[in-house]
Order: structure tokens, then sequence, then C-alpha cells
């Protein structure tokens, strides 16, 4: 499937391959994709909950 891709970036450079030679190329060089992590969201600060109080007196503010 990676090669679909580099193949039509080939073709707009005008260098035409096709895709079975794309791949075999891509296995002798041991080229592999690097997927991007996803950041998952764990914090809800616009929640409707109470905020704890503060019974040690810190100052968050500084």
């Amino acid at each position: 499937m990676v090669a679909v891709g580099i193949k039509k970036k080939l073709e707009r450079e005008g260098l035409i391959n096709s895709c079975s030679y794309i791949e075999l190329s891509i296995k002798e060089m041991g080229l592999r994709s690097v997927l991007k992590r996803r950041i998952v969201v764990t914090t809800d600060s616009n929640h409707q909950y109470l905020i704890a109080e503060n019974k040690f007196n810190r100052d968050f503010y500084s």
C-alpha cells in the first residue's frame, strides 16, 4: 500500500515505475514506515465538579 503513494509522487515528477517494482525496492533497502503516535486527551478541564478545599494552604500561583 505504501508503493501506491510513492508511485503517484514519482509520476508527478515524471518517473514511471510499477507498484511491484517500488515494493521490491523498498524491501531490498529495508525501509519501513514510521507511524506517528496519536496523543490521547486524558484531562477534562471544563468539568462541572467542585474543586477540593485547600487544606494545607499551598500557594499554587507562584
